[in-house]
């Protein structure tokens, strides 16, 4: 009951079913990334082995394409981390180079490496992340702030 009346705050019963299909899946990205994250223990010999995964924001804002946005090469290669083909319906996640993979596919490979499989473009670490949104957030501020702490 208090789960419905969260809902009913919350406007979800208002939420068209697209959108209530879209943010399921976001929250389910979350926890599948939030899950596979296997690094836990930042050991320097598992960097070695595995590599340096990409920020968790940066997977989970990769561009979920429709079937019609995935290149023709993209489609007839097929999923290059599980080497399987792509097809209408399934989940695809696209990265900003432009190649698609299976959602999970890709979310399990960038855990682990921030490299595009197929052209090593680098998604950001979340080092690089931190970085990126300070910069950002710098950015926004306004000039007058800016100033001041320049003096």
């Amino acid at each position: 009951m208090a789960a419905q009346a969260a809902a009913e705050d919350d406007g979800w019963w208002q939420l068209s079913r697209e959108e209530k299909r879209r943010r399921t899946q976001d929250a389910w990205a979350a926890s599948v990334v939030e899950d596979l994250d296997l690094r836990g223990d930042k050991d320097d010999d598992a960097v070695a082995s595995y590599g340096v995964p990409a920020s968790g924001k940066a997977i989970l804002e990769l561009h979920a394409p429709a079937w019609g946005e995935a290149s023709e090469e993209d489609r007839r290669r097929g999923c290059v981390v599980c080497l399987e083909g792509l097809e209408v319906g399934q989940n695809l996640r696209m990265m900003p180079c432009g190649h698609t993979f299976h959602e999970l596919c890709i979310f399990k490979w960038l855990v682990v490496h921030h490299l595009c499989p197929i052209c090593q473009f680098a998604m950001p670490s979340e080092e690089e992340q931190r970085l990126l949104d300070g910069m950002e957030e710098e950015a926004r501020q306004p000039v007058r702030k800016k100033k001041k702490r320049m003096q």
